[in-house]
C-alpha cells in the first residue's frame, strides 16, 4: 500500500506559556497544503524492516528505526497486536523547516495499519494514539484546518471556506482567473462552466473537486473539502467518474467504495451509496446505474464477474442489481437497454472481451456481445451506433476502437487507433490516442478527430499550435457542447498537481491552470456555483 505524507503550515503561532513539561502552550491555526509530499509505502513482512531513502540534498542521515514511522508501528504492535510490515520511506520533504514532514509520516503510518490490518479504530482513537508520537501528529489525522491548542494535540475545527488568504472574502478561497469572461461570450450559453474531478493517489484520500465558472473566469481548486468540513474523509480514494442529472452531482470514488451526492449548485453534501469498488455511472428516467468491480481492488486470480446496480435517484436507495461481465467499465443507455463495457482488468493475461446488453425494464442480461480484450470507453454517436475502445492486453494485443451496432449486436467495424480517452460531440468523436506497450516502451500521443457521420478522420491532431509538446501525460478529455472548445488535461507525475488546458475550436491554446492531483472527468452545468 503506498500513500503520500503531506505537510502543514502554521498561519499564525501564538506561544502562551512554558509549561512544567518543558513544552509551551500554544495557539496556532494548522493548515495542510498537498503540494509537497514524501512517498510511503507498507506491506505486510515476515518481520519489521524499515528503508529510508532521498534524492534530496540537505536530507541528513538517521537511525531509521528512531523514525517516527517505525514509533507507529512499534505503538501499533503494542496496543493492537499487528504484523510484521516492511516501511519503505521516501523523503522528499525538508526535514527541520517546521512544515511536520515527519509527524506526517508518522500519522500516516497509524492510518496505514489502520486499514491494513483492518483495526477500524475511529478518527478520534487514531488522533489519541498520534499525540503519543508528537504534538503535530493528531492533526495529520485530520488533515484539512484546525485550531490547535495544548502543544498543538488538542484539536478543534476551523472552516477557512469564506476566507481568502489575501484578505479577500470568497466561498473557495483557492482560485485563480483564467480567463477574460467578456471575450468568451459566456453569457450568451446555457452551458456556465464545468465541474473537474482530480483522481487523487491511490491510497492516499486525495480525491478533489475544481470548478470552473464560465462567467466569471474563475477556477476554483478543492471546492468540495471548502464547502464540506463536516465532511472527515472528505471525497475519498480515487475519483472515477462525475456526472450531473436533475439537481444533482455525483461523484464515483472507486477505492473508497462509494457515490458523493452532491447539490450541483453549491456542491454540498446530500448523501452517499455504498458499492463496491464502483466504477462509473449513467441514468436513465429517474435512475442512475453504476457499474461495479464487486471485489476488492487488487489484482486477484480469483474470477469474480461484476455488476450493475440500479440506484433511484430520488431516495439514493440502490433497487436492483445485475451481475454482467468481468470488471465492469463504461456503459451507454439506448432503446432501454443498458451496454456495458466488460474489462476483466484485474485477470491478465485473461481479459474480458464482451459488451453484456442488460434490459432496463427486467434487469437481466438478453445478450452478450463479443468484441475484443480489456474494453474501457464508450460513446453513443448521433447515428445510434456505440464506439468502445479496447485496451489491448499492452504486449501483443493493441489498443484499438471498435464500431457496434446495437440493432444487430454486431460489431461493424473499427478504427485502427488506439484510444485511452474518447468524447462525443455532436458528429465528431475526439480521441486522445496513446497506447503503452510493455513491449517496446513506447507512449506517444496522438489528439484525434474522427466525423461518426461520415466514418472518416477528420483530424490527426486537433491542437495545432504545438502545445502538444508541453502535456507529459494527457490524461482527460471534454468538448464544450455550444463553444466547441477542447478541454485536455495533463497528470504530469501522477504524484504532484496536474494541468487544464482550453483550447479553442481551431485548435490553440486559450489559458492553462493548475488543478489537483491527477485530473481526469468533466461534467458541465447550467448552473453557476453558488
Amino acid at each position: 500500500m503506498i500513500t503520500y505524507p503531506n505537510v502543514k503550515v502554521n498561519l499564525g503561532l501564538n506561544v502562551l506559556r512554558r509549561r512544567p513539561d518543558g513544552y509551551h502552550d500554544i495557539e496556532t491555526l494548522f493548515v495542510p497544503y498537498f503540494g509537497m509530499t514524501d512517498v510511503l509505502e507498507i506491506v505486510p513482512a515476515d518481520e519489521f524492516s524499515i528503508r529510508i531513502t532521498s534524492s534530496k540534498p540537505g536530507i541528513p542521515d538517521w537511525d531509521p528505526m528512531s523514525d517516527l514511522c517505525a514509533k507507529a508501528w512499534r505503538l501499533m504492535n503494542e496496543r493492537f497486536g499487528v504484523g510484521p510490515v516492511a516501511v519503505l520511506l521516501e523523503k522528499r520533504n525538508p526535514v527541520g523547516g517546521g512544515l511536520g514532514g515527519g509527524s506526517s509520516d508518522g500519522a500516516f503510518t497509524l492510518k496505514m495499519l489502520n486499514e491494513i490490518f483492518s483495526l477500524d479504530l475511529a478518527v478520534t482513537e487514531l488522533a489519541s494514539l498520534a499525540a503519543e508520537l508528537g504534538s503535530d501528529c493528531p492533526f495529520f489525522i485530520y488533515n484539512r484546518p484546525m485550531i490547535g491548542e495544548g502543544r498543538g494535540e488538542i484539536l478543534s475545527e476551523f472552516d477557512l471556506s469564506d476566507i481568502d488568504l489575501g484578505g479577500n472574502t470568497s466561498s473557495d478561497s483557492d482560485s485563480e482567473t483564467v480567463t477574460d469572461p467578456d471575450s468568451s461570450e459566456a453569457g450568451a450559453h446555457r452551458i456556465k462552466g464545468f465541474f473537474l474531478l482530480n483522481e487523487g493517489n491511490m491510497g492516499s484520500n486525495k480525491c478533489t473537486l475544481d470548478f470552473f465558472d464560465a462567467t466569471t473566469g474563475r477556477y476554483k481548486r478543492n471546492i468540495f473539502a471548502a464547502r464540506n468540513p463536516e465532511v472527515v474523509k472528505e471525497l475519498g480514494d480515487v475519483g472515477n467518474d462525475i456526472a450531473i442529472y436533475g439537481s444533482k452531482l455525483y461523484a464515483v470514488v472507486n477505492c473508497s467504495h462509494l457515490v458523493e451526492v452532491m447539490d450541483k449548485r453549491t456542491a454540498r453534501h446530500l448523501g452517499r451509496i455504498d458499492i463496491t469498488n464502483c466504477r462509473n455511472i449513467v441514468f436513465a428516467d429517474g435512475r442512475a446505474y453504476v457499474s461495479s468491480y464487486a471485489g476488492p481492488v487488487q489484482i486477484s486470480p480469483e474470477k469474480r464477474p461484476g455488476k450493475v446496480v440500479e440506484v433511484d435517484t430520488a431516495s439514493l436507495s440502490i433497487l436492483r442489481e445485475v451481475i454482467v461481465g468481468y470488471q465492469p467499465e463504461e456503459m451507454v443507455v439506448y432503446d432501454g437497454k443498458l451496454y456495458v463495457a466488460n474489462s476483466g482488468g484485474y485477470q491478465y493475461p485473461d481479459y474480458d472481451r464482451t459488451i453484456s446488453v442488460v434490459d432496463l425494464n427486467t434487469f437481466r442480461v438478453t445478450d452478450t456481445i463479443d468484441v475484443a480484450v480489456n474494453l474501457h470507453r464508450m460513446e453513443l454517436a448521433p447515428d445510434g451506433m456505440i464506439y468502445v475502445s479496447s485496451r489491448g492486453d499492452y504486449y501483443g494485443v493493441e489498443s484499438d476502437v471498435y464500431l457496434v451496432d446495437p440493432r444487430t449486436k454486431q460489431v461493424t467495424g473499427h478504427l485502427g487507433v488506439p484510444a485511452n480517452e474518447m468524447t462525443q460531440c455532436g458528429d465528431s468523436l475526439f480521441i486522445i490516442s496513446s497506447g503503452w506497450s510493455y513491449v517496446t516502451g513506447t507512449y506517444q500521443p496522438d489528439y484525434l478527430i474522427y466525423n461518426t457521420r461520415e466514418r472518416r478522420m477528420m483530424s490527426r491532431n486537433f491542437i495545432t499550435d504545438g502545445t502538444d509538446r508541453e502535456i507529459t501525460i494527457p490524461y482527460g478529455l471534454a468538448v464544450h457542447p455550444e463553444t466547441r472548445e477542447i478541454f485536455v488535461t495533463d497528470a504530469r507525475d501522477y504524484v504532484t498537481p496536474g494541468y487544464l488546458y482550453c483550447f479553442t475550436p481551431d485548435g490553440r491554446r486559450k489559458w492553462k491552470v493548475r488543478t489537483g492531483d491527477i485530473p481526469a472527468h468533466f461534467a458541465f452545468t447550467t448552473e453557476t456555483l453558488k
